[in-house]
């Protein structure tokens, strides 16, 4: 009777062990889903902030979007001119330098070849020819299938952030802020024709009309004379 007591209390543990086992994978999965869930939402929301189409506006935002969602410490922007980059914007400590060219950063060769966000586990560090200050790289474009108009390069982050779901994340931001790019290229082309006519290279009627209005309400506002003048060419 003993022993079956014995084997019946074993029993018991061990399936109060599986149950605690079970129930703290469960508790572990319940706190991922959540933690995706919250990204996802994160993530949308930043996204949605990455929608001007100004450069002096998008490119901040996007620095504060990293640092946000990626615990990004210090990073610059570079914009592409020629085959050199010009720094645009910074956050965090340290300086920059004004100009930048991939010849001299492996990371930077690594993400413009490859059209992609690069991290320092791309190569081996203390190989000859392999120095740089940065830790990620991630390239940019004026539209996904645009020319190269900048790179993003993150100096100081948590070592702990530095993974292939982050990178994920900056690959999502970077294809949105090229988006958002050719959007802003487009939309400003389109201003253009509607000012000036494509055969010509006069100034629109529908422009016209659009400053006749503006003199108008000017007229009314301020009581300024104002005199119109009508040629008529043949």
């Amino acid at each position: 009777m003993e022993q079956q007591i014995d084997e019946l209390r074993g029993d018991l543990e061990d399936l109060g062990l599986k149950y605690w086992i079970e129930k703290e994978a469960k508790d572990q999965l319940s706190k991922r889903i959540v933690r995706q869930v919250d990204t996802v939402g994160t993530l949308y929301q930043s996204l949605r902030r990455l929608g001007a189409h100004e450069w002096s506006v998008l490119l901040p935002n996007l620095l504060q979007i990293l640092g946000e969602l990626l615990q990004v410490q210090t990073a610059a922007i570079y914009r592409s001119d020629g085959n050199r980059f010009h720094l645009d914007c910074s956050c965090g400590q340290g300086a920059w330098p004004e100009w930048l060219s991939a010849e001299h950063d492996p990371l930077l060769q690594i993400c413009l070849e490859q059209q992609r966000p690069a991290s320092v586990h791309d190569f081996d560090p203390g190989a000859p020819g392999t120095q740089t200050d940065s830790v990620i790289a991630g390239p940019f474009y004026a539209g996904l299938k645009g020319s190269l108009a900048g790179v993003v390069l993150v100096r100081e982050l948590p070592f702990a952030a530095l993974t292939a779901a982050n990178l994920h994340v900056l690959q999502i931001l970077l294809h949105w802020t090229s988006e958002a790019l050719a959007q802003g290229q487009q939309l400003q082309a389109l201003k253009d024709r509607n000012i000036e006519d494509e055969v010509t290279g006069a100034l629109s009627s529908g422009y016209f009309q659009h400053l006749l209005l503006q003199e108008h309400l000017r007229h009314e506002r301020y009581k300024f004379p104002l005199s119109l003048i009508r040629l008529a060419v043949q």
